[in-house]
């Protein structure tokens, strides 16, 4: 795959760690964070016109996944959802694409990703 791969990651420093690890061998790619949904609500249309596929982590304490999901689906509509992390009680099975568990590791990480953006196109 020799597209840009333009990935996002909502979650802790952890989340945004294993993303980055995972594209770090990966040529053409770009990341973006955000560490909860506010945050992700801030970020400036220029520095994130694009994103390929969204990373979220769940956490049992994150009261804004369901926003966060649904923020993602309006702002980048082609992009693919990645959930990682335990179960989710509200969260609908269209607003992701794929869920992974919370014992990922990088090298499972990029591709699982690169197989959603392949997918999409």
């Amino acid at each position: 795959m020799t597209d840009t791969l333009r990935a996002l990651v909502v979650g802790s420093k952890d989340a945004r760690d294993l993303v980055r690890n995972a594209m770090r061998f990966r040529h053409h790619s770009h990341l973006l964070a955000a560490s909860n949904y506010w945050e992700l609500c801030s970020l400036s249309i220029s520095a994130a016109e694009q994103v390929s596929v969204a990373v979220i982590e769940v956490s049992p304490s994150d009261r804004d996944l369901l926003r966060t999901a649904e923020h993602i689906r309006r702002r980048w509509p082609g992009a693919r959802i990645l959930l990682i992390g335990g179960e989710a009680e509200a969260l609908e099975d269209q607003l992701y694409d794929e869920r992974l568990p919370p014992s990922l590791e990088a090298g499972e990480l990029l591709p699982t990703m690169e197989r959603l953006v392949k997918a999409k196109q």
